[in-house]
């Protein structure tokens, strides 16, 4: 967990630890990924969402690898953090990204997770 998102949360310290190992279990996994497949990333949405399942059950039809990279109580700056393990180490040719719930859950200023476009 980023240092901004600790000090707008009073979580358990065994989240954190949580975090961490599902990170360190993605960057593991990472190394042997193809490269350029299609991400899912972001917070507990994304983690619990089964398309990694899905994938193996049933034909989606597509040519692509799924990957999930989601992770519970993740705020944005987080991932903003862990980009490279949760994202880059993957080279993804589309992402899909659900991220931000947990800034607005926790009261984190907007300052701090917003960006104008």
């Amino acid at each position: 967990m980023s240092d901004k998102t600790a000090q707008f949360t009073n979580m358990s310290p065994n989240i954190i630890k949580f975090q961490n190992d599902i990170r360190a279990k993605y960057a593991t996994a990472n190394q042997a990924a193809k490269k350029g497949q299609i991400l899912f990333v972001g917070s507990s949405l994304m983690e619990i969402f089964p398309i990694e399942k899905f994938q193996q059950e049933q034909d989606l039809g597509l040519d692509k690898i799924i990957y999930n990279r989601g992770v519970r109580a993740t705020t944005t700056a987080d991932l903003l953090e862990h980009m490279d393990t949760l994202i880059f180490d993957l080279m993804p040719s589309k992402i899909f990204m659900n991220i931000g719930s947990n800034d607005i859950g926790f009261n984190v200023p907007e300052k701090l997770f917003s960006c104008k476009l």
